[in-house]
């Protein structure tokens, strides 16, 4: 496939155990790391959909679709993200609708493709220039900017989420604190961008003297003259269901954002595996040691990524069962209608699961599968070529 406010979380933990019993929150639910990672297990795809459905994106001049796009379905499109455009097809038949806005700066320009989705007007928000989010409504009119951060951009990438009436933002900075501030990288702004409140990180400050990154690569260079590389790691930030939930880097703790803050929701119980955030630039022992990478709800799953001694893990928690199984590898086994393994990117808010694949990537696994006919709901392979755009599988 792809934890912030500890002391005031601690701070209304300890308030609410001054109190009745039936005012004590609820104790966050564990998903056992820990534990299954020796009992491997193998993951279908009837482990958690029923459906699926392949949708082969149509190829032009005018929308062609690069080797790494970004994608996300909401309601009758999908909508996909190359270096330089964003392109939207229909959701049923593949058909190329139209481009929303452009690179460029110039009014209605952006300086980047990449783009958020608010769910409840519909509107795009891609970012602009000088600290802006530009607005674009699903036809591709663009409707005005929000100025939300001084300094967005590859060097301090964000991410976003929105509510009825609030933008809330994430920032990441690429490179190390220098020195020992305490930043806050989480905001709460409103619709016009204006900060409404703000929470620190939960990440313990690990000064540095020096730093500079390269190719998502991060040198360190701490007070006592070590220094390390180590991989570009960022939070999670996302909306199920209504509720903004919130996964920190290095941190086991998904959080639920309620009233402006932070409160625990679910816990990764890594146990012996616990990468220890004070540590997070440090070279020794971290083979072993597990760091979620990615993590993604539907209304009955968490699904997420980790690595351990180089290799990729793949894991469900079921929220009604409360049971976790946790596989190697990074894709799920398609018991379903047997064909190409499935390897969900995101689910959206109808509870779909979405993936995309290369062209060349199916028209090779069918060389190796001849056994598969490609009529019925596979005839769309009969259409398809290397140079053909991908095809997006819908899984519900």
């Amino acid at each position: 496939m792809k934890n912030y406010l500890i002391t005031y979380s601690c701070a209304m933990f300890l308030l609410a155990s001054c109190g009745s019993p039936s005012q004590q929150p609820k104790a966050p639910g564990q998903i056992d790391i820990a534990g299954k990672i020796e009992s491997l297990t193998e993951l279908k795809a009837s482990d958690f959909i029923k459906e699926i459905n392949y949708v082969a994106l149509e190829t032009t001049d005018s929308c062609l679709v690069n080797e790494n796009p970004n994608i996300q379905v909401f309601k009758n499109n999908i909508i996909v993200n190359t270096n330089k455009q964003c392109l939207v097809f229909d959701k049923d038949s593949g058909k190329f609708l139209r481009s929303i806005g452009h690179i460029g700066n110039d009014p209605g320009g952006y300086s980047e493709a990449t783009f958020w989705i608010d769910d409840i007007t519909g509107e795009l928000y891609f970012i602009g220039w000088n600290g802006t989010l530009m607005r674009y409504d699903l036809q591709g009119n663009y409707l005005g900017d929000v100025k939300v951060a001084p300094n967005l951009g590859v060097r301090n990438p964000a991410c976003f989420v929105f509510t009825d009436s609030l933008i809330v933002s994430h920032q990441l900075s690429l490179l190390p604190i220098q020195g020992n501030e305490k930043k806050s990288p989480f905001l709460l702004l409103d619709k016009q961008g204006n900060v409404i409140d703000s929470i620190p990180s939960l990440l313990p400050v690990i000064p540095v003297t020096t730093n500079v990154g390269v190719h998502g690569m991060m040198t360190a260079y701490f007070n006592n003259d070590d220094a390390i590389e180590s991989p570009r790691v960022l939070s999670t930030l996302w909306k199920h269901n209504g509720k903004v939930r919130f996964k920190e880097a290095y941190l086991d703790t998904i959080y639920t954002l309620s009233e402006n803050k932070l409160s625990p929701y679910l816990i990764f119980n890594t146990g012996k595996y616990h990468y220890p955030a004070e540590e997070r630039y440090q070279q020794k022992e971290n083979d072993e040691r597990v760091k979620i990478d990615y993590v993604m709800e539907s209304t009955t799953l968490i699904i997420f990524q980790f690595r351990q001694r180089g290799e990729v893990y793949t894991g469900i928690y079921n929220k009604d069962t409360q049971i976790t199984q946790i596989a190697k590898g990074q894709n799920f086994v398609n018991d379903i209608d047997h064909f190409m393994p499935l390897n969900p990117r995101n689910c959206n808010t109808d509870n779909e699961y979405v993936d995309l694949v290369q062209a060349n990537t199916i028209l090779e696994w069918m060389e190796e599968h001849p056994e598969v006919n490609p009529e019925g709901k596979f005839s769309f392979i009969k259409g398809i070529n290397e140079e053909s755009n991908p095809v997006v599988i819908l899984m519900k």
